[in-house]
């Protein structure tokens, strides 16, 4: 077992990339996106922006993007080509495709889409975007890394997505991890504060859940099973806010 102290959290720029060949909706795009990170409060890059698939394709080889908003329709070279030829260099990034024709929709799941973004209207559009942008925060924050101070002046990083959930002991919390622990000094209230932008959830007066890494919630039982097979008992007087909450996560994923 691990002790230390939160530090701090690395702070990693988002790299973002749109690829349409028509350039006012190129424009409308990136702006939406510029300003929906904003209100989201994620640290990204510039965003760039390409009409060709050939120049998306030549930039991401020398430095993968993190998140792609990518047109079906490319006269140079279509979009499941394009994605096709990103996933063999990384299965990392998230890729939104934007297209006219739901129809092709079914394939495009070859290629591990994120999400899809049909062409609409400026105001539909705008909605669209509002809701990708929010579920795609969800998923980048679980890739937040938080340093550790350690003794003798180590550290160490644990990224959040990692962490099954925080149990308190006196002036102690324990990070629960796939294969270890770490243990820190602090508070469950103060941490259950600064954990709730990244959707951990309290269930007992003791512990704070990441909802990512719940399988299922039985609620008659006051039972909750993690991803990792492990049950835990809820607290009566958590039981309703935990419901509201992890019913909103959810609705946030779709």
């Amino acid at each position: 077992m691990l002790y230390g102290r939160i530090n701090k959290k690395e702070a990693i720029d988002i790299r973002i990339a749109i690829c349409d060949d028509e350039p006012i909706t190129l424009n409308l795009v990136r702006n939406l996106i510029y300003d929906e990170m904003k209100n989201n409060e994620l640290e990204f890059e510039d965003i760039s922006v390409y009409e060709t698939g050939r120049s998306l394709l030549e930039e991401y080889s020398k430095l993968p993007f993190d998140v792609i908003f990518l047109d079906i329709r490319i006269p140079d070279i279509n979009g499941f080509e394009i994605a096709e030829r990103l996933r063999d260099i990384s299965s990392k990034t998230f890729i939104i495709f934007i297209t006219t024709e739901s129809g092709l929709v079914f394939n495009a799941f070859d290629f591990q889409p994120f999400h899809f973004i049909r062409k609409l209207p400026s105001d539909q559009l705008e909605m669209q975007l509002k809701s990708v942008v929010k579920k795609l925060s969800r998923h980048i924050r679980q890739n937040d890394s938080l340093i550790l101070d350690l003794p003798y002046n180590e550290k160490t990083s644990v990224c959040v997505r990692d962490i099954l959930y925080i149990s308190s002991e006196k002036n102690y919390l324990n990070y629960h991890l796939n294969d270890s622990q770490i243990r820190v000094r602090g508070k469950i209230s103060e941490t259950e504060d600064k954990f709730a932008v990244y959707d951990f959830v309290r269930i007992h007066n003791r512990i704070i859940v990441n909802m990512k890494n719940i399988s299922v919630i039985d609620y008659p039982n006051y039972e909750i099973k993690l991803k990792n097979g492990e049950i835990m008992n809820i607290g009566r007087i958590y039981k309703k806010e935990l419901h509201e909450k992890y019913t909103l996560y959810l609705r946030t994923l779709r």
